[in-house]
């Protein structure tokens, strides 16, 4: 995971304006459980899939302005769609189920 961390770190920088690096600590703890939990409601890791790593960045600004608790409301339809395009597959591979067999 840290190494999606130090790619996501200074994107996330960069969006929120962030020009300092006495944080970095606390964005990467932000960005590490942002990571965690989009990608278990997912159920992919790709983070180079632009909507999952939109999803991880949003939710990481949620964390970071204290506004954690509106975050699945304002995003849920953007977390279902991609949900559903990745099937629930671990970094974009579709689940198998017992009729694909």
């Amino acid at each position: 995971m840290e190494e999606k961390i130090n790619i996501l770190l200074p994107v996330f920088k960069n969006r929120m304006r962030i020009s300092h690096d006495f944080e970095d600590d606390r964005l990467r703890e932000i960005l590490g459980g942002s990571i965690s939990s989009i990608t278990s409601l997912i159920g992919a890791e790709n983070i180079e899939d632009f909507s999952i790593r939109e999803l991880i960045l949003e939710r990481s600004r949620y964390v970071y302005n204290d506004s954690l608790e509106f975050f699945k409301e304002n995003f849920l339809e953007e977390i279902y769609d991609t949900y559903r395009r990745n099937e629930g597959g671990v970094d974009g591979e579709e689940v198998s189920t017992s009729e694909d067999t």
